[in-house]
Protein backbone atom coordinates (compact mmCIF):
# COMPACT_ATOMS: atom_id res chain seq x y z
CA UNK A 1 0.00 0.00 0.00
CA UNK A 2 1.39 3.40 -0.96
CA UNK A 3 2.31 5.80 1.76
CA UNK A 4 -0.53 8.37 1.93
CA UNK A 5 1.43 10.88 3.96
CA UNK A 6 4.25 13.08 2.80
CA UNK A 7 4.93 15.36 -0.13
CA UNK A 8 4.84 12.67 -2.82
CA UNK A 9 1.23 11.66 -2.24
CA UNK A 10 -0.19 14.92 -0.86
CA UNK A 11 0.50 18.15 -2.73
CA UNK A 12 -0.67 20.24 0.20
CA UNK A 13 0.94 18.12 2.89
CA UNK A 14 1.38 20.20 6.05
CA UNK A 15 -0.61 23.18 4.78
CA UNK A 16 -3.31 22.60 7.39
CA UNK A 17 -0.70 23.14 10.08
CA UNK A 18 0.13 26.48 8.45
CA UNK A 19 -3.46 27.64 8.93
CA UNK A 20 -3.81 27.96 5.15
CA UNK A 21 -6.51 25.46 4.39
CA UNK A 22 -9.34 26.94 6.47
CA UNK A 23 -8.84 30.61 7.36
CA UNK A 24 -11.41 32.28 9.61
CA UNK A 25 -10.72 35.73 8.09
CA UNK A 26 -11.57 34.62 4.57
CA UNK A 27 -13.24 37.18 2.30
CA UNK A 28 -14.44 36.32 -1.19
CA UNK A 29 -13.47 33.24 -3.21
CA UNK A 30 -14.46 31.75 -6.55
CA UNK A 31 -17.25 29.21 -7.01
CA UNK A 32 -16.51 25.50 -7.00
CA UNK A 33 -15.74 24.04 -10.40
CA UNK A 34 -18.08 21.48 -11.96
CA UNK A 35 -15.22 20.22 -14.07
CA UNK A 36 -12.86 18.55 -13.54
CA UNK A 37 -13.39 16.54 -10.42
CA UNK A 38 -10.70 16.31 -7.79
CA UNK A 39 -9.75 12.75 -8.59
CA UNK A 40 -8.41 10.61 -11.44
CA UNK A 41 -11.52 8.57 -12.11
CA UNK A 42 -10.10 5.39 -13.64
CA UNK A 43 -7.61 5.04 -10.79
CA UNK A 44 -10.35 5.69 -8.30
CA UNK A 45 -12.56 3.04 -9.90
CA UNK A 46 -9.71 0.53 -10.03
CA UNK A 47 -8.91 1.21 -6.40
CA UNK A 48 -12.54 0.62 -5.46
CA UNK A 49 -12.65 -2.66 -7.40
CA UNK A 50 -9.49 -3.85 -5.69
CA UNK A 51 -10.88 -2.88 -2.30
CA UNK A 52 -7.67 -1.05 -1.42
CA UNK A 53 -8.98 2.46 -0.64
CA UNK A 54 -6.12 4.36 0.90
CA UNK A 55 -7.83 7.21 2.83
CA UNK A 56 -8.41 10.88 2.36
CA UNK A 57 -5.21 11.48 0.34
CA UNK A 58 -5.07 8.47 -2.03
CA UNK A 59 -2.66 8.51 -4.97
CA UNK A 60 -5.46 9.32 -7.42
CA UNK A 61 -6.46 12.54 -5.61
CA UNK A 62 -5.53 15.76 -7.47
CA UNK A 63 -4.38 18.74 -5.42
CA UNK A 64 -4.78 22.21 -6.94
CA UNK A 65 -3.23 25.41 -5.74
CA UNK A 66 -4.52 28.92 -5.08
CA UNK A 67 -3.47 32.54 -4.72
CA UNK A 68 -4.52 34.81 -1.87
CA UNK A 69 -3.66 38.25 -0.54
CA UNK A 70 -1.49 38.61 2.56
CA UNK A 71 -2.67 40.24 5.75
CA UNK A 72 -1.10 43.61 6.61
CA UNK A 73 -1.62 44.12 10.37
CA UNK A 74 -0.68 47.81 10.32
CA UNK A 75 -3.67 48.51 8.05
CA UNK A 76 -6.15 46.72 10.27
CA UNK A 77 -8.11 43.50 9.81
CA UNK A 78 -8.46 43.27 6.02
CA UNK A 79 -10.26 40.19 4.64
CA UNK A 80 -8.34 37.37 2.98
CA UNK A 81 -9.58 36.78 -0.57
CA UNK A 82 -8.63 33.54 -2.25
CA UNK A 83 -8.72 32.43 -5.89
CA UNK A 84 -8.61 28.65 -6.34
CA UNK A 85 -7.02 27.19 -9.45
CA UNK A 86 -9.15 25.08 -11.73
CA UNK A 87 -6.05 23.59 -13.34
CA UNK A 88 -2.53 23.73 -12.02
CA UNK A 89 -0.16 25.58 -14.38
CA UNK A 90 1.24 23.48 -17.21
CA UNK A 91 4.63 25.16 -16.82
CA UNK A 92 6.18 27.68 -14.43
CA UNK A 93 8.91 30.11 -15.44
CA UNK A 94 11.26 31.36 -12.74
CA UNK A 95 14.04 33.87 -13.30
CA UNK A 96 16.60 34.95 -10.70
CA UNK A 97 18.97 37.74 -11.70
CA UNK A 98 21.82 39.35 -9.80
CA UNK A 99 21.41 43.00 -8.88
CA UNK A 100 24.22 44.37 -11.03
CA UNK A 101 23.63 47.89 -9.76
CA UNK A 102 24.45 46.71 -6.22
CA UNK A 103 26.95 43.93 -6.89
CA UNK A 104 29.50 45.05 -9.46
CA UNK A 105 32.57 42.94 -8.74
CA UNK A 106 35.02 45.32 -10.43
CA UNK A 107 34.06 48.16 -8.12
CA UNK A 108 33.25 46.08 -5.06
CA UNK A 109 35.36 45.78 -1.94
CA UNK A 110 36.62 42.17 -2.02
CA UNK A 111 35.62 41.79 1.63
CA UNK A 112 32.02 42.41 0.58
CA UNK A 113 31.86 39.88 -2.25
CA UNK A 114 30.66 37.12 0.09
CA UNK A 115 27.85 39.19 1.52
CA UNK A 116 24.36 37.99 0.50
CA UNK A 117 22.44 40.46 -1.64
CA UNK A 118 18.81 40.07 -2.60
CA UNK A 119 18.37 39.12 -6.24
CA UNK A 120 15.79 40.30 -8.76
CA UNK A 121 13.33 37.39 -8.86
CA UNK A 122 10.71 37.23 -11.59
CA UNK A 123 8.05 34.61 -11.87
CA UNK A 124 5.59 33.80 -14.68
CA UNK A 125 2.88 31.20 -15.07
CA UNK A 126 -0.40 30.66 -16.91
CA UNK A 127 -3.79 29.75 -15.48
CA UNK A 128 -6.72 28.31 -17.40
CA UNK A 129 -10.33 28.83 -16.35
CA UNK A 130 -13.20 27.00 -18.07
CA UNK A 131 -16.80 27.58 -17.07
CA UNK A 132 -18.56 25.96 -20.03
CA UNK A 133 -20.45 23.50 -17.86
CA UNK A 134 -21.60 26.19 -15.42
CA UNK A 135 -22.84 28.54 -18.17
CA UNK A 136 -24.43 25.69 -20.11
CA UNK A 137 -26.26 24.58 -16.97
CA UNK A 138 -27.55 28.11 -16.40
CA UNK A 139 -28.63 28.59 -20.03
CA UNK A 140 -30.43 25.28 -19.91
CA UNK A 141 -32.97 26.73 -17.49
CA UNK A 142 -31.58 25.01 -14.43
CA UNK A 143 -32.13 27.04 -11.26
CA UNK A 144 -28.61 27.28 -9.87
CA UNK A 145 -29.64 29.45 -6.95
CA UNK A 146 -26.77 31.85 -7.69
CA UNK A 147 -26.68 35.61 -8.06
CA UNK A 148 -25.91 37.52 -11.25
CA UNK A 149 -22.22 37.45 -10.37
CA UNK A 150 -21.82 33.67 -10.15
CA UNK A 151 -19.99 31.61 -12.75
CA UNK A 152 -23.22 30.23 -14.28
CA UNK A 153 -24.21 33.83 -15.08
CA UNK A 154 -20.97 35.57 -16.13
CA UNK A 155 -18.67 32.63 -16.84
CA UNK A 156 -14.96 33.08 -16.25
CA UNK A 157 -15.48 36.75 -15.33
CA UNK A 158 -16.48 35.44 -11.90
CA UNK A 159 -13.03 33.88 -11.47
CA UNK A 160 -11.31 36.99 -12.82
CA UNK A 161 -13.16 39.18 -10.35
CA UNK A 162 -11.83 37.11 -7.47
CA UNK A 163 -8.32 36.98 -8.94
CA UNK A 164 -8.32 40.76 -9.44
CA UNK A 165 -9.49 41.36 -5.87
CA UNK A 166 -6.57 39.23 -4.66
CA UNK A 167 -3.80 40.84 -6.71
CA UNK A 168 -5.15 44.41 -6.62
CA UNK A 169 -6.24 44.76 -10.25
CA UNK A 170 -9.45 46.35 -11.43
CA UNK A 171 -12.21 47.91 -9.42
CA UNK A 172 -15.14 46.09 -7.89
CA UNK A 173 -17.31 46.79 -4.90
CA UNK A 174 -15.54 44.16 -2.82
CA UNK A 175 -12.12 45.42 -3.81
CA UNK A 176 -12.99 49.09 -3.22
CA UNK A 177 -14.54 48.22 0.13
CA UNK A 178 -11.35 46.38 1.06
CA UNK A 179 -9.06 49.14 -0.23
CA UNK A 180 -11.21 51.86 1.37
CA UNK A 181 -11.09 50.11 4.72
CA UNK A 182 -7.30 49.81 4.52
CA UNK A 183 -6.94 53.45 3.46
CA UNK A 184 -9.30 54.60 6.21
CA UNK A 185 -7.34 52.69 8.84
CA UNK A 186 -4.04 54.05 7.57
CA UNK A 187 -5.27 57.62 7.03
CA UNK A 188 -6.93 57.77 10.42
CA UNK A 189 -3.70 56.52 12.00
CA UNK A 190 -1.64 59.21 10.27
CA UNK A 191 -3.96 62.19 9.94
CA UNK A 192 -7.06 61.54 11.99
CA UNK A 193 -7.87 63.59 15.06
CA UNK A 194 -10.79 63.42 17.38
CA UNK A 195 -12.13 66.67 18.77
CA UNK A 196 -11.57 66.53 22.51
CA UNK A 197 -12.13 69.76 24.38
CA UNK A 198 -10.18 72.14 26.55
CA UNK A 199 -13.14 73.89 28.04
CA UNK A 200 -13.27 77.05 30.02
CA UNK A 201 -14.15 76.13 33.57
CA UNK A 202 -17.68 77.50 33.35
CA UNK A 203 -20.08 74.67 32.67
CA UNK A 204 -22.01 76.70 30.08
CA UNK A 205 -19.42 77.11 27.34
CA UNK A 206 -20.35 75.67 23.96
CA UNK A 207 -17.45 74.01 22.19
CA UNK A 208 -17.59 74.95 18.52
CA UNK A 209 -14.12 73.80 17.58
CA UNK A 210 -13.25 72.86 14.03
CA UNK A 211 -9.45 73.10 14.15
CA UNK A 212 -7.44 72.74 10.95
CA UNK A 213 -5.60 69.66 12.23
CA UNK A 214 -8.87 67.90 13.07
CA UNK A 215 -10.92 68.61 9.95
CA UNK A 216 -9.72 65.45 8.20
CA UNK A 217 -11.83 62.37 8.68
CA UNK A 218 -11.43 59.20 6.68
CA UNK A 219 -14.99 58.30 7.69
CA UNK A 220 -16.50 61.65 6.77
CA UNK A 221 -19.82 61.01 4.95
CA UNK A 222 -18.80 63.25 2.07
CA UNK A 223 -15.51 61.34 1.62
CA UNK A 224 -17.29 57.98 1.70
CA UNK A 225 -19.89 59.26 -0.77
CA UNK A 226 -17.12 60.36 -3.14
CA UNK A 227 -15.60 56.89 -2.94
CA UNK A 228 -19.00 55.30 -3.62
CA UNK A 229 -19.56 57.58 -6.62
CA UNK A 230 -16.11 56.71 -7.95
CA UNK A 231 -16.89 53.04 -7.48
CA UNK A 232 -20.26 53.30 -9.24
CA UNK A 233 -18.56 54.85 -12.28
CA UNK A 234 -15.77 52.26 -12.37
CA UNK A 235 -17.38 49.07 -11.12
CA UNK A 236 -15.79 46.23 -13.06
CA UNK A 237 -13.12 48.47 -14.61
CA UNK A 238 -10.01 46.30 -14.97
CA UNK A 239 -7.75 49.19 -16.06
CA UNK A 240 -6.31 49.60 -12.56
CA UNK A 241 -3.48 47.79 -10.82
CA UNK A 242 -2.70 48.54 -7.19
CA UNK A 243 -0.48 45.56 -6.33
CA UNK A 244 -1.36 43.74 -3.14
CA UNK A 245 1.16 41.45 -1.45
CA UNK A 246 0.06 37.93 -2.32
CA UNK A 247 0.84 34.34 -1.44
CA UNK A 248 0.89 31.79 -4.24
CA UNK A 249 0.52 28.18 -3.13
CA UNK A 250 1.18 25.54 -5.78
CA UNK A 251 2.03 22.88 -3.23
CA UNK A 252 3.83 22.54 0.05
CA UNK A 253 7.03 22.23 -1.96
CA UNK A 254 6.40 25.37 -3.96
CA UNK A 255 5.16 28.56 -2.25
CA UNK A 256 5.76 32.13 -3.32
CA UNK A 257 5.20 35.52 -1.65
CA UNK A 258 5.42 38.67 -3.73
CA UNK A 259 3.57 41.14 -5.92
CA UNK A 260 1.83 40.73 -9.26
CA UNK A 261 3.39 43.14 -11.75
CA UNK A 262 1.38 42.29 -14.88
CA UNK A 263 -1.46 40.13 -16.15
CA UNK A 264 -2.55 39.17 -19.64
CA UNK A 265 -5.91 37.56 -20.31
CA UNK A 266 -6.83 35.67 -23.49
CA UNK A 267 -10.55 35.01 -23.81
CA UNK A 268 -10.63 31.76 -25.80
CA UNK A 269 -14.31 30.86 -26.04
CA UNK A 270 -17.70 32.55 -25.65
CA UNK A 271 -21.25 31.30 -25.36
CA UNK A 272 -23.85 32.24 -27.95
CA UNK A 273 -24.75 35.19 -25.71
CA UNK A 274 -21.11 36.36 -25.67
CA UNK A 275 -20.52 35.21 -22.11
CA UNK A 276 -16.81 34.35 -21.84
CA UNK A 277 -16.58 30.73 -20.82
CA UNK A 278 -12.87 29.97 -21.28
CA UNK A 279 -9.83 32.13 -20.69
CA UNK A 280 -6.08 31.89 -20.15
CA UNK A 281 -4.44 34.23 -17.66
CA UNK A 282 -0.72 34.92 -17.90
CA UNK A 283 0.65 36.26 -14.61
CA UNK A 284 4.00 37.98 -14.02
CA UNK A 285 5.22 38.45 -10.49
CA UNK A 286 8.07 39.97 -8.53
CA UNK A 287 8.91 37.34 -5.95
CA UNK A 288 10.16 38.12 -2.47
CA UNK A 289 10.15 34.51 -1.27
CA UNK A 290 10.24 31.25 -3.23
CA UNK A 291 10.58 27.95 -1.45
CA UNK A 292 8.90 25.43 0.83
CA UNK A 293 5.58 26.42 2.32
CA UNK A 294 5.86 28.18 5.64
CA UNK A 295 3.65 30.39 7.76
CA UNK A 296 6.03 33.34 8.06
CA UNK A 297 8.35 34.66 5.38
CA UNK A 298 10.52 37.77 5.02
CA UNK A 299 7.51 39.67 3.66
CA UNK A 300 5.07 38.73 6.43
CA UNK A 301 7.79 39.40 8.99
CA UNK A 302 8.21 42.91 7.60
CA UNK A 303 4.47 43.52 7.88
CA UNK A 304 4.42 42.23 11.44
CA UNK A 305 7.45 44.36 12.34
CA UNK A 306 5.72 47.45 10.93
CA UNK A 307 2.64 46.72 13.03
CA UNK A 308 4.78 46.22 16.15
CA UNK A 309 6.64 49.47 15.49
CA UNK A 310 3.34 51.29 15.09
CA UNK A 311 2.01 49.83 18.33
CA UNK A 312 5.19 50.86 20.15
CA UNK A 313 4.94 54.38 18.72
CA UNK A 314 1.31 54.65 19.81
CA UNK A 315 2.27 53.49 23.30
CA UNK A 316 5.08 56.03 23.45
CA UNK A 317 2.75 58.76 22.20
CA UNK A 318 0.19 57.80 24.83
CA UNK A 319 2.80 58.29 27.53
CA UNK A 320 3.67 61.64 26.00
CA UNK A 321 -0.01 62.55 26.04
CA UNK A 322 -0.28 61.85 29.76
CA UNK A 323 2.78 63.95 30.48
CA UNK A 324 1.47 66.80 28.35
CA UNK A 325 -1.94 66.72 30.02
CA UNK A 326 -0.27 67.02 33.43
CA UNK A 327 1.83 69.94 32.20
CA UNK A 328 -1.18 71.70 30.68
CA UNK A 329 -3.11 71.45 33.93
CA UNK A 330 -0.34 73.23 35.82
CA UNK A 331 1.02 75.63 33.19
CA UNK A 332 -1.74 76.34 30.68
CA UNK A 333 -4.89 76.46 32.79
CA UNK A 334 -5.03 80.27 32.88
CA UNK A 335 -4.48 82.69 29.99
CA UNK A 336 -4.75 86.47 29.88
CA UNK A 337 -4.65 88.45 26.66
CA UNK A 338 -5.57 91.91 25.49
CA UNK A 339 -4.17 95.28 24.34
CA UNK A 340 -1.52 97.40 26.03
CA UNK A 341 -1.04 101.05 25.04
CA UNK A 342 2.56 101.32 26.21
CA UNK A 343 5.33 101.24 23.65
CA UNK A 344 7.18 98.59 25.67
CA UNK A 345 4.54 97.01 27.87
CA UNK A 346 5.27 94.80 30.83
CA UNK A 347 3.77 91.40 30.11
CA UNK A 348 3.20 90.83 33.82
CA UNK A 349 1.50 94.19 34.47
CA UNK A 350 -0.03 95.18 31.15
CA UNK A 351 -3.59 94.88 32.49
CA UNK A 352 -2.94 97.84 34.78
CA UNK A 353 -2.29 100.04 31.77
CA UNK A 354 -4.38 98.45 29.05
CA UNK A 355 -5.71 100.25 26.01
CA UNK A 356 -9.12 101.85 26.62
CA UNK A 357 -11.80 100.43 24.35
CA UNK A 358 -12.43 103.88 22.88
CA UNK A 359 -8.88 104.03 21.47
CA UNK A 360 -8.97 100.43 20.17
CA UNK A 361 -11.50 101.43 17.49
CA UNK A 362 -9.20 104.04 15.95
CA UNK A 363 -8.36 103.30 12.35
CA UNK A 364 -4.98 104.98 12.01
CA UNK A 365 -1.99 105.61 14.24
CA UNK A 366 -1.24 109.03 15.63
CA UNK A 367 -0.67 111.09 18.77
CA UNK A 368 -3.54 111.12 21.24
CA UNK A 369 -4.25 112.80 24.56
CA UNK A 370 -5.27 110.65 27.53
CA UNK A 371 -5.83 112.97 30.48
CA UNK A 372 -2.49 114.68 31.05
CA UNK A 373 -0.52 112.19 28.98
CA UNK A 374 0.16 112.28 25.28
CA UNK A 375 1.31 109.10 23.54
CA UNK A 376 1.87 107.73 20.06
CA UNK A 377 -0.73 104.97 19.70
CA UNK A 378 0.91 101.61 19.09
CA UNK A 379 -0.97 98.30 18.73
CA UNK A 380 0.47 95.95 21.33
CA UNK A 381 -1.37 92.68 21.58
CA UNK A 382 -0.20 90.81 24.68
CA UNK A 383 -0.79 87.15 25.57
CA UNK A 384 0.56 85.27 28.53
CA UNK A 385 0.11 81.91 30.20
CA UNK A 386 -0.41 83.19 33.72
CA UNK A 387 1.26 80.32 35.59
CA UNK A 388 4.53 80.60 33.67
CA UNK A 389 7.16 82.21 35.88
CA UNK A 390 10.27 82.98 33.82
CA UNK A 391 13.64 83.25 35.49
CA UNK A 392 17.09 83.99 34.23
CA UNK A 393 18.89 80.91 32.99
CA UNK A 394 17.58 77.76 31.30
CA UNK A 395 15.93 75.20 33.54
CA UNK A 396 15.02 77.70 36.26
CA UNK A 397 11.57 78.63 34.93
CA UNK A 398 8.36 77.57 36.60
CA UNK A 399 7.04 75.98 33.42
CA UNK A 400 6.19 72.28 33.05
CA UNK A 401 5.62 72.62 29.30
CA UNK A 402 9.15 73.96 28.89
CA UNK A 403 10.47 70.96 30.79
CA UNK A 404 8.78 68.62 28.29
CA UNK A 405 10.44 70.41 25.40
CA UNK A 406 13.77 70.13 27.19
CA UNK A 407 13.14 66.36 27.53
CA UNK A 408 12.61 66.13 23.74
CA UNK A 409 8.87 65.43 23.96
CA UNK A 410 7.44 66.14 20.51
CA UNK A 411 4.23 68.15 20.60
CA UNK A 412 2.68 71.34 19.26
CA UNK A 413 0.87 73.95 21.31
CA UNK A 414 -0.69 77.04 19.79
CA UNK A 415 -3.15 79.89 20.22
CA UNK A 416 -5.48 81.61 17.80
CA UNK A 417 -7.37 84.71 18.85
CA UNK A 418 -9.93 87.17 17.58
CA UNK A 419 -11.36 90.34 19.09
CA UNK A 420 -14.40 92.11 17.65
CA UNK A 421 -15.74 95.41 19.00
CA UNK A 422 -19.33 96.35 18.13
CA UNK A 423 -20.90 99.79 18.52
CA UNK A 424 -24.19 101.44 17.72
CA UNK A 425 -22.95 103.45 14.72
CA UNK A 426 -19.45 103.78 13.25
CA UNK A 427 -17.02 103.98 16.16
CA UNK A 428 -19.64 105.26 18.58
CA UNK A 429 -21.05 102.96 21.21
CA UNK A 430 -24.43 102.96 22.91
CA UNK A 431 -25.15 105.79 25.30
CA UNK A 432 -26.03 103.48 28.20
CA UNK A 433 -24.90 100.10 29.39
CA UNK A 434 -28.47 98.84 29.38
CA UNK A 435 -28.85 99.71 25.69
CA UNK A 436 -25.71 97.76 24.79
CA UNK A 437 -26.84 94.85 26.96
CA UNK A 438 -30.23 94.81 25.22
CA UNK A 439 -28.54 94.31 21.83
CA UNK A 440 -26.40 91.53 23.28
CA UNK A 441 -29.50 89.80 24.64
CA UNK A 442 -31.13 90.02 21.19
CA UNK A 443 -28.08 88.35 19.64
CA UNK A 444 -27.43 85.52 22.09
CA UNK A 445 -30.09 85.54 24.80
CA UNK A 446 -29.80 86.04 28.53
CA UNK A 447 -26.82 84.53 30.35
CA UNK A 448 -23.44 85.09 31.89
CA UNK A 449 -21.60 86.23 28.79
CA UNK A 450 -18.22 86.23 30.51
CA UNK A 451 -18.44 82.45 30.92
CA UNK A 452 -18.85 81.50 27.29
CA UNK A 453 -21.33 82.06 24.49
CA UNK A 454 -22.16 80.41 21.18
CA UNK A 455 -20.34 81.50 18.03
CA UNK A 456 -23.79 82.33 16.64
CA UNK A 457 -23.36 85.57 18.55
CA UNK A 458 -20.92 86.84 15.92
CA UNK A 459 -23.26 85.97 13.07
CA UNK A 460 -26.21 87.65 14.77
CA UNK A 461 -24.25 90.81 15.57
CA UNK A 462 -22.81 91.01 12.05
CA UNK A 463 -26.29 90.67 10.54
CA UNK A 464 -28.04 93.06 12.91
CA UNK A 465 -29.15 96.47 11.62
CA UNK A 466 -28.61 97.92 15.11
CA UNK A 467 -24.90 97.10 15.47
CA UNK A 468 -21.78 98.27 13.67
CA UNK A 469 -18.33 96.66 13.65
CA UNK A 470 -15.99 99.27 15.13
CA UNK A 471 -12.80 97.25 15.61
CA UNK A 472 -11.52 93.85 14.55
CA UNK A 473 -8.24 92.14 15.47
CA UNK A 474 -7.01 88.59 14.95
CA UNK A 475 -3.84 86.50 14.95
CA UNK A 476 -2.22 83.20 15.89
CA UNK A 477 1.01 81.69 17.16
CA UNK A 478 2.21 78.11 17.66
CA UNK A 479 5.24 76.36 19.08
CA UNK A 480 6.79 72.96 18.39
CA UNK A 481 10.13 73.49 20.10
CA UNK A 482 11.73 75.06 23.16
CA UNK A 483 12.91 78.12 21.21
CA UNK A 484 9.41 78.76 19.85
CA UNK A 485 7.76 78.24 23.23
CA UNK A 486 10.18 80.53 25.04
CA UNK A 487 12.51 80.14 28.02
CA UNK A 488 14.14 82.37 30.58
CA UNK A 489 13.80 85.99 29.51
CA UNK A 490 13.20 85.02 25.87
CA UNK A 491 9.59 85.52 24.86
CA UNK A 492 7.77 82.92 22.82
CA UNK A 493 4.29 81.53 22.45
CA UNK A 494 3.95 81.33 26.24
CA UNK A 495 4.49 85.11 26.66
CA UNK A 496 4.61 87.50 23.75
CA UNK A 497 3.80 90.97 22.47
CA UNK A 498 2.82 91.62 18.86
CA UNK A 499 3.89 95.15 18.02
CA UNK A 500 3.21 97.36 15.04
CA UNK A 501 1.38 100.37 13.66
CA UNK A 502 -2.18 99.81 12.52
CA UNK A 503 -2.22 97.45 9.59
CA UNK A 504 1.57 97.04 9.41
CA UNK A 505 1.53 93.47 10.78
CA UNK A 506 -0.35 90.74 8.90
CA UNK A 507 -1.06 88.93 12.17
CA UNK A 508 -2.49 92.08 13.77
CA UNK A 509 -4.88 94.00 11.57
CA UNK A 510 -7.80 96.35 12.10
CA UNK A 511 -10.64 95.13 9.93
CA UNK A 512 -13.29 97.64 11.01
CA UNK A 513 -14.41 99.29 7.82
CA UNK A 514 -16.69 101.69 9.69
CA UNK A 515 -13.91 103.11 11.89
CA UNK A 516 -13.18 106.83 11.49
CA UNK A 517 -9.72 108.31 11.09
CA UNK A 518 -8.25 109.58 14.36
CA UNK A 519 -11.62 109.68 16.12
CA UNK A 520 -11.76 107.94 19.48
CA UNK A 521 -14.94 106.09 20.36
CA UNK A 522 -17.32 106.86 23.19
CA UNK A 523 -20.15 105.11 24.99
CA UNK A 524 -20.64 101.40 25.68
CA UNK A 525 -19.52 98.59 23.38
CA UNK A 526 -20.06 94.87 22.92
CA UNK A 527 -16.64 93.17 22.91
CA UNK A 528 -16.52 89.55 21.70
CA UNK A 529 -13.36 87.51 22.28
CA UNK A 530 -12.56 84.21 20.58
CA UNK A 531 -9.69 82.06 21.85
CA UNK A 532 -8.56 78.74 20.46
CA UNK A 533 -5.89 76.82 22.33
CA UNK A 534 -4.47 73.55 21.03
CA UNK A 535 -2.01 70.96 22.26
CA UNK A 536 -1.31 67.81 20.27
CA UNK A 537 1.39 65.18 20.64
CA UNK A 538 3.16 64.55 17.34
CA UNK A 539 2.01 61.33 15.69
CA UNK A 540 -0.70 60.73 18.29
CA UNK A 541 -3.82 59.61 16.46
CA UNK A 542 -5.55 56.54 17.81
CA UNK A 543 -6.00 57.11 21.50
CA UNK A 544 -6.40 59.74 24.21
CA UNK A 545 -4.65 63.05 23.74
CA UNK A 546 -5.01 66.73 24.65
CA UNK A 547 -7.62 68.98 23.21
CA UNK A 548 -8.25 71.61 20.63
CA UNK A 549 -11.01 73.98 21.63
CA UNK A 550 -12.56 77.32 20.75
CA UNK A 551 -14.16 79.56 23.35
CA UNK A 552 -16.17 82.76 22.99
CA UNK A 553 -16.62 85.39 25.69
CA UNK A 554 -18.72 88.56 25.45
CA UNK A 555 -18.24 91.74 27.48
CA UNK A 556 -20.01 95.08 27.83
CA UNK A 557 -17.28 97.71 28.05
CA UNK A 558 -17.29 101.48 28.42
CA UNK A 559 -14.98 103.43 26.09
CA UNK A 560 -12.72 104.21 29.05
CA UNK A 561 -12.46 100.65 30.37
CA UNK A 562 -9.41 98.44 29.59
CA UNK A 563 -9.49 95.96 26.74
CA UNK A 564 -8.36 92.53 27.96
CA UNK A 565 -9.85 89.18 28.99
CA UNK A 566 -8.85 86.19 31.12
CA UNK A 567 -9.66 82.55 30.40
CA UNK A 568 -9.59 79.62 32.81
CA UNK A 569 -9.06 76.40 30.85
CA UNK A 570 -9.91 72.94 32.15
CA UNK A 571 -7.77 70.49 30.20
CA UNK A 572 -9.25 67.01 29.80
CA UNK A 573 -8.63 63.92 27.73
CA UNK A 574 -11.10 62.42 25.31
CA UNK A 575 -11.11 59.15 23.40
CA UNK A 576 -9.61 59.43 19.91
Amino acid sequence: MPNTDGYRNNGLFGVDQLAEADRTDQGIYNDKFLYPTSSIRFLEAQDALNGTATGIYPPYHIQRGYIRNLQQPSLGATPINKCHFQFNPQDIRQSVQMREDMYLAVLQDPAQLAQPIGAQMNFQFDLLFDRQMEVARGEGGVDTGGSTTTADQIGVLADLQVLYSVIGQGLSKNMIDSQLKAIQNNATRVYGNANPTAQADTGTTTDTTTPPAATFSAYDPASVQNANEFQSMNDGNAAFLMPNPVRLMFSTLFMLDGFVTATNVDFLKFSTKMVPVTCKVSVSMMAVYIGFARKDTFLTHQFAAAADAEAAAIKEDAEGSKELIAALKTTANSITFGFARDRNPSIDNFTNNSTPVGYAVLKNSGTYQDGTESFNYIDNFVLRFDNVKPKKGDGLDTDDILKLYENDTQFTIGTTWQCKIYGASGVTGWSTKSAATAELVKAVGIGDYTKGVSENLLTNLDNSDNTSLAGYYQGSKSASSKSEWGSGEKDGVRRFVVKGERGSKPELTNGAGAAKNNVAGSGYYIVVWQLEVSATVSGLQDHKRPAISTQYIAQIRNATEPLYVKYNLNWTESEG
